[in-house]
């Protein structure tokens, strides 16, 4: 039976490998918040000038691990096939199982990728 822990999960398409967020990928979290910190502004909330910083994103990261083990979220990054770098993040958050089946859905989109259909393509996964 194969291996199915968080750290080896992967999603494949055309253009993309999702990859499930954990405390290994701050190294490329940080530089993505950074370069696209303007661009992401209108939709995130506001932040203070410390947030994306190691020492507060190792908190931010193992809450989503947890909240992932529990069942209660999957937040994929979206790297490029290619050259690896972080084209964005899918997150499902406040799973909610039975017969409601229901969660929310938050995404963002490096600005360099913004309207080639990366994130269609991700949520289109099967």
């Amino acid at each position: 039976m194969p291996d199915l822990t968080l750290s080896n999960v992967e999603l494949q398409t055309k253009r993309l490998l999702l990859r499930l967020s954990g405390l290994e990928y701050a190294a490329v979290l940080l530089p993505y918040y950074h370069a696209n910190s303007d661009h992401l502004k209108p939709w995130e909330p506001l932040r203070p000038d410390n947030f994306y910083t190691p020492k507060k994103l190792t908190p931010s990261l193992i809450d989503r691990v947890q909240q992932m083990e529990a069942g209660n979220a999957i937040c994929w990054l979206l790297l490029c096939r290619k050259s690896g770098e972080l084209k964005g993040e899918c997150n499902f958050t406040n799973i909610i199982r039975g017969s409601f089946q229901a969660c929310y859905l938050g995404f963002s989109i490096a600005q360099g990728g913004q309207g080639k259909g990366l994130m269609h393509e991700a949520l289109s996964t099967q």
